[in-house]
Parts: structure tokens; sequence; C-alpha cells
């Protein structure tokens, strides 16, 4: 059996242990249960996709999160700058000097 470490950055920061049963450079490929009267079968995932990739070590897969982690915060830093900007210019904005009547 070959471990790897998964992680996934669409939720809540995990990092679950799959035992998979062969790779490539790739993909993986593991054996996964439906249901308790389903066989068991194996499925093929890449290693790395939008938000799933799997790791050799668990502390390849910590990092990895860490480093994801720091980066969302820098880019909600900005996005929360670019809004609170948005937010000053709204707040500028004067009604004109006559009503138009419609």
């Amino acid at each position: 059996m070959i471990v790897k470490w998964l992680t996934d950055t669409r939720g809540a920061a995990i990092i679950d242990r799959i035992e998979c049963t062969r790779e490539t450079d790739r993909a993986v490929w593991y054996t996964v249960c439906d249901d308790f009267e389903a066989p068991e079968k194996e499925v093929k995932s890449p290693k790395v996709s939008r938000y799933v990739m799997f790791h050799d070590t668990w502390q390849e897969a910590h990092a990895y999160l860490r480093e994801h982690a720091e980066v969302m915060c820098i880019v909600s830093g900005r996005e929360l700058a670019r809004d609170v900007l948005f937010a000053k210019g709204v707040d500028a904005l004067k009604p004109p000097a006559t009503e138009e009547k419609t």
C-alpha cells in the first residue's frame, strides 16, 4: 500500500491519510466503498487539481495548507482594501444640484 496525504482547500483545514493502490507521476488510485452492500471499487484521481492535492508526507501537506492560508489572507486583505475604497467612493457621491423631473 502507498500512503498519500490528501489536502482539500474548499472548506475546513483537513489532511486525510489515503491508502493508494498505485500511482504515476500525475495520478493515484485508491479504493472506495459507496455503501455497505456495494463492493469496493478502485478510483483514479489526479495528484493535483484545482482544490485537491496528494502529498507524500503529512509535513508536506501541512506546509502546503499553511502557504495556501497565507496567500488567502493576502488576497483577502487586498479585496478588503479595494472594497473599502469603493465604499468611500460611494460615500463621496453627492446628489445633483437640481433634481430632474420625470
